[in-house]
């Protein structure tokens, strides 16, 4: 997985390897673009300055090992956007990302993300007994092992990771929903669980069903290290689709201080509304979703576009376009190309410099092949850090456009 990772630029150490082409402006300054390891082999990458309602100013080339740098203002707002080709075995894709009204005092660093997934060393066999018919899965690091068939006995493989010594068995009978931790787990060895003598969970939301066709949701506890939070327990990860309960059921346990907690839904009257509610930290106290039925669109091209509907504080806008000129036939002829803008901007009119147009004019020539796909709203309704304790609530709105 890759990441984007904004840093500050050091003023002393930019000051004393760079001389400034402007001294005598005092708010002048330089963004800089670094790629630690971010690009592949088989892709090309530029990066493209708009100003600040998206007309093309500068772009650079940049390959793995390079910083680039654009003199900005740092009194003003910038678009940002990354050009990305890729050629590989299934054909040809362009993808730009484009970031609004960006502060550019900042430096972006592009990285991947080192982070991975533990080594499976083996397996162990957990058994989840009852009168009654049971499911169950096993977690750990983010993983979860497939669910059961209802039984009377669920005995399942569960994965045995190097260094993992914690691991937890979720169990359900009708709508009740149990755990139980199991601690240094060996190999081969065999795990037996009594679905009554297993824990019930202790902290439990009720959410309204209201008018909801679909509603899912996935929970995760995650684990502070080295500041930043690893995936642990799945203690949820569900779909209900026209549901018959009057109520839906989070359920997280007390011992467990943080979650990764998000929410997807849609209703009958829109099915390509979709509502998503997001919360980093403590269980949630209640669920909102923001009340909106329908995103309108006042100016739908990417050379003039405009939100109709607008939220009051909205942390960001989000909008997605497709081209009618994309080719996906899993052959190496294919080629396709979107375009995603993010950022506090509810209106553009984002242009391209004229040599990247001329040196890749299949899509960036004419950006009349350019249709709408879908745009949504953010808002945060929550960001603290206290004690060490982060948290980080949003919900938002995405409606997809049948073109």
């Amino acid at each position: 997985m890759k990441r984007i990772l904004p840093v500050v630029i050091c003023v002393l150490s930019f000051l004393s390897c760079v001389e400034d082409e402007n001294p005598d402006s005092p708010s002048s300054d330089k963004f800089k673009v670094q790629s630690v390891d971010y690009i592949d082999e088989n892709q090309k990458m530029y990066i493209i300055q708009h100003d600040s309602i998206g007309k093309a100013i500068a772009y650079s080339a940049i390959q793995n090992g390079e910083t680039v740098e654009f003199l900005v203002d740092k009194d003003r707002k910038y678009f940002i956007s990354i050009y990305t080709i890729t050629k590989g075995e299934y054909g040809h894709q362009e993808h730009m990302s484009t970031f609004s009204n960006q502060d550019l005092t900042f430096g972006m660093v592009l990285k991947k993300d080192s982070s991975k997934a533990p080594v499976q060393t083996g397996t162990f066999k957990v058994k989840v007994t009852d009168d009654e018919q049971v499911g169950a899965y096993v977690t750990a690091e983010g993983w979860m092992s497939d669910f059961s068939v209802y039984t009377n006995l669920y005995d399942e493989n569960a994965k045995l990771f190097s260094g993992v010594k914690h691991y937890m068995a979720i169990a359900s009978r009708d709508s009740e929903r149990r755990y139980s931790y199991i601690d240094n787990p060996q190999k081969d060895k065999t795990y037996n669980l009594d679905y009554k003598q297993m824990k019930a969970f202790d902290i439990i939301l009720e959410v309204p069903k209201e008018d909801f066709l679909f509603f899912g949701y996935r929970i995760l506890s995650l684990d502070k290290r080295d500041g930043r939070n690893f995936p642990n327990y799945i203690l949820g990860d569900r779909g209900f689709y026209n549901a018959q309960e009057d109520h839906y059921k989070l359920e997280y346990i007390g011992d467990l201080k943080t979650y990764a907690t998000s929410i997807t839904a849609y209703k009958a009257a829109n099915q390509n509304l979709f509502y998503y509610y997001s919360k980093i930290g403590s269980p949630p106290d209640k669920i909102t979703f923001l009340d909106i039925d329908d995103v309108k669109i006042a100016k739908n091209t990417i050379s003039d576009f405009q939100f109709e509907t607008t939220v009051e504080d909205a942390w960001h806008y989000s909008v997605g376009f497709q081209s009618s000129k994309s080719v996906t036939n899993g052959l190496p002829t294919s080629r396709s190309f979107i375009w995603s803008i993010n950022g506090p901007a509810s209106s553009f009119s984002i242009t391209l410099p004229e040599e990247l147009k001329e040196a890749h004019p299949h899509f960036l020539s004419d950006l009349s092949h350019l249709y709408l796909g879908g745009a949504g709203i953010t808002k945060k309704i929550n960001q603290s850090n206290s004690e060490g304790m982060t948290e980080d609530e949003s919900i938002s709105v995405y409606q997809l456009y049948n073109n």
